[in-house]
Parts: C-alpha cells; structure tokens; sequence
C-alpha cells in the first residue's frame, strides 16, 4: 500500500470556500455539493468563470487561498448575480443512479420557433419572389368540418359514438397514454369502473371498435410481392416467398397536411432570398429561403423595369402555381428490446412548406406515416445475395408508393421540370 494511503495525515484537501479538511478530492466535491454556503459559493465562482470565458480554471485555481483570491479580486453587484440560489435548483446529494427513457415530446425550443422561420428575424434583409404564387383554383372542404357537418345533419353530439364529453375524455387517454391494452382490460374489469365509471364499453376490443367508427386520415393499402429465389425447395422448385407491402397515397397525405388547420397560418408559399444587414452574405435556414425553390419557381416574363431583368429565365412554372416540396425519411426501427428480431421499416411524409420547427413537433401532425416497407430475411435468396435483393426490394417498394406522385407531376398539377415531377426528397434507410 503506498504511502498517500497509509498516512492520510500527510495529504489533506481543504474546503476552498470553508477551509474544511477531507483526506481525498472526492470528499471535497462531495462535501460542496451537501453544504448549502460551499454549494452557492461554488455556484458564484462558476458563473464568474464563465463571464471572463475561461474555459477551465486557471493552474492552482484549486487551492484554498487562490480561489477565494479570484473570489474577492471580482466585485458582485445585485445586476450580476439578480437571483436567488435555491435549494429546488441546486444540485443533491443521491445514492441512486440515473435512469434513462426514451421518449418523444414537444422540443420547447421549437415552441418558441416563429412560424415565419428566418426572415422573421431582426438584422436580416429579405428579398421576396415578386410574382404571384399558390393561386386559388378551387375549394374543397375539410374533412373534419364536413364530418361535424354529417353530425348535426344526423342529431349527434360531438363526442359520438361516445355517451358524453367524460367518456370521451377517458376513451383519449386509455388510447393515447401509453397503458397497454392487457392493462385497459384490467382497468375495465375493475368494480369501481363498472358500478360508478360505467363506461358504454365493457373491455377493450369494444373500445378499439368504437374508435374505429371515428373520421381517419388516409386509407392504408397493400400491395403483395413474389420474391423467387435462386434456392430451391425438395422437388427442385425454387423457393418463393411473400412479401406486403402497407402503404398510403402520398397525395392524400399531402392534402392531410395542407388541410390541418393548425398549420393554416403556418404554411410558406413563396421563396424568399435572406441576407445578411449588408446584403452580401446570403442566409440559408428554411426550404423556401434556398436557391432550389426561387429557381423553379421563377419563370420568363416581360419586365416592368430594368430591376427585374434579373428575374428573367426560361418557363418553369407559370404564374400563380404553387411548389410543395415533398420530404420523405426512412429508417428500419428495431421493436425487441431484450430478444427477438422483431423490426418495422416505416416511411414518413412532410413537407417543406412547413417550418422545420413545427413538423418535428409530434403534436402537429405535419410529419405523418405513409408505409411500411418489408422486413423479410428473405431466406428464398443464398446467403450471398440476400443484402442485393434487400436493396432491390426497398427500391421496388418505393417506387411503387412514389407512383402517384410521378402521376401527378406529369398530369395532374402540370409541374414538370426536364421531364420529371419536381419532388425534393431526402431519405435515410439503414
């Protein structure tokens, strides 16, 4: 054993704040952090680091004498340290250890994100298309309005098919909170739910019933694949396999998104350029400030003036027309925590007309599910080829749920760019 831990006496570690004296550093930190004056001295010292930018401090900062040195060579004024250390905000002592949860909430960062995006922003000049864009070629009502509509027209209550606003309320968050359907079961099944709740459904699968009977999004459809192996079975026929693929249409999702009313005064339709207060340095932060968008957008037309000679380029889109950039993501999810291979490949929509801010934000639904592409091992292929059929199977399965919108490219909006529908899209699939 050495020397440091055979004779504590010959090593002491002080207290810079109260001069008390532990036989190791831990005992000091460890002591700061349950002394309420250590702890707030210590929390003072910090903040005056970080004021002068010191990234660490200084050599011999550790000592008693240098510490509380630096400490009164600072003059703290009621402006500089405006608050009160409290012990809900101070770090305490605890025996347990952390424990870590994944889960998917509202960034507040995003919350306070303007829906304008960049060029809401002070210091920023703001060069916007001058033409008109997203000309109104008719209407169409939204779903969730006609359905209210339907209602009234049949004498229901909002609530319908639920017995009241309460029931209602209880059937949200049996749904929503996460409590497994064993668990709403059991809560059913309870004699205080059946003889003062009394909820009009007895257990779970007439729950899930009555919630089938509510207004959807877009419908789910399949679509089967034959995959033919290069193995083959006893009688020397090759293996096949069969593969489904669940998916929506992408131009239901897209009118979905452009129908939410929340996203009504959120939406962008036309491109702007962003600069800088001295206009020579150009800002990229939302899809529509980006090069891409005004380029597609601008088409030829006689100028006014002079100043918009610039403005003048071959016919891309005539005036009025309204550009919805599609942004598709992709990634295989693994769905067995402890064993199993159990895995899903979901496909996501949004749109870039939306603020980056909001469509991330789950309770916006501006980002929503469009499919699920095959997991299979395809064990019909050898070892050796099972990773290039994957990939061709992946490609098959997209260019399938893409279809609609090549449709729509070439005939139904008319937005054609060089022979292809203008889509910007980004996937990741791993």
């Amino acid at each position: 054993m050495s020397s440091r831990y055979r004779n504590t006496s010959q090593r002491i570690f002080l207290c810079p704040y109260c001069s008390s004296s532990f036989g190791a550093q831990r005992g000091v930190k460890a002591h700061i952090s349950s002394t309420k004056t250590c702890r707030d001295e210590d929390f003072k010292a910090n903040a005056v680091a970080a004021a002068n930018r010191s990234p660490s401090p200084p050599k011999g900062m550790n000592s008693s004498h240098n510490r509380k040195k630096a400490l009164n060579d600072h003059v703290h004024t009621q402006e500089e340290f405006n608050f009160n250390v409290d012990d809900r905000f101070s770090p305490q002592p605890t025996n347990k250890r952390p424990r870590y949860q994944v889960t998917v909430e509202d960034d507040e960062d995003d919350k306070d994100d303007d829906a304008s995006g960049t060029q809401k922003s002070t210091g920023y000049k703001v060069e916007e298309y001058p033409l008109k864009v997203a000309s109104i070629q008719g209407q169409e009502p939204l779903p969730f309005p006609s359905h209210r509509k339907a209602q009234i027209k049949s004498g229901q209550e909002p609530w319908f098919p639920f017995a009241d606003r309460q029931e209602w309320e209880l059937a949200e968050w049996l749904t929503t909170s996460g409590v497994s359907q064993t668990d709403i079961d059991k809560y059913l099944k309870l004699k205080i739910t059946r003889e003062r709740t009394i909820p009009s459904f007895k257990n779970n699968y007439a729950l899930q019933k009555m919630m089938d009977t509510l207004p959807t999004g877009p419908k789910f459809k399949c679509k089967v694949f034959h995959a033919i192996g290069d193995l083959t079975d006893e009688d020397d026929k090759p293996l096949t396999e069969e593969l489904e693929l669940w998916y929506r249409d992408p131009l239901e999702v897209i009118r979905e998104i452009m129908s939410n009313v929340m996203l009504a005064d959120k939406m962008h339709y036309k491109p702007v350029k962003v600069f800088d207060a001295s206009g020579s340095v150009r800002f990229y932060d939302e899809m529509w400030t980006a090069a891409w968008w005004w380029d597609v957008q601008v088409r030829g037309f006689k100028p006014m003036n002079d100043a918009m000679l610039r403005y003048i380029t071959q016919d891309k889109l005539k005036e009025g027309a309204t550009v919805i950039p599609v942004i598709l993501s992709s990634d295989k999810t693994k769905l067995s925590v402890f064993s199993g291979d159990k895995v899903a490949w979901p496909v996501y929509l949004t749109i870039g007309n939306v603020p980056k801010g909001i469509r991330r934000r789950p309770s916006m639904h501006a980002t929503i599910l469009l499919g699920y592409i095959p997991t299979s091992k395809l064990e019909c292929f050898s070892a050796n080829r099972r990773a290039e059929e994957g990939y061709k199977l992946f490609h098959l399965c997209m260019n399938h749920i893409l279809a609609p919108l090549k449709e729509a490219g070439q005939h139904v909006f008319g937005c054609m760019l060089q022979g292809e529908p203008m889509c910007a899209m980004s996937s990741t699939a791993g």
